[in-house]
C-alpha cells in the first residue's frame, strides 16, 4: 500500500463518516464515489455496504432501493470500468 492509496482510503472513509455522523448523505455518497472512482472498487464496495447497514432503508420514494450506497458503488464501478476501455486506450492508432 504506497501513500496515496492511505490518503484516498482515509479521505473517503472520512468523508462518509461525517456525513453520516452529520446526517447529510451526499457527503456519504462522495466518500463512496471518491474510493470507487479511484479505481479501489473493494474499498468503494465496503465502504458503500457499512454505510447501507448504518443508515437502514430509505424510505418513501426510494424503498424499492435497498442498498443504495452499494449500488451507487457498483454503478460507478462498471461506469469506471466502460470508461477506461472506451476512453483510455493505450494503443495508438496505425492511421489518421
Amino acid at each position: 500500500m504506497n501513500s496515496a492509496s492511505r490518503w484516498i482510503y482515509a479521505v473517503s472513509f472520512a468523508l462518509a463518516a461525517v456525513g453520516f455522523l452529520i446526517p447529510l448523505w451526499p457527503l456519504s455518497v462522495l466518500g463512496v464515489l471518491l474510493a470507487t472512482l479511484s479505481g479501489r472498487f473493494v474499498a468503494g464496495l465496503l465502504i458503500g455496504l457499512l454505510l447501507d447497514i448504518a443508515w437502514g432503508a430509505p424510505a418513501a420514494p426510494f424503498g424499492f432501493l435497498y442498498f443504495p450506497f452499494t449500488l451507487a458503488a457498483l454503478a460507478v464501478a462498471a461506469l469506471r470500468y466502460w470508461g477506461a476501455a472506451y476512453f483510455f486506450d493505450r494503443a495508438t492508432p496505425d492511421t489518421l
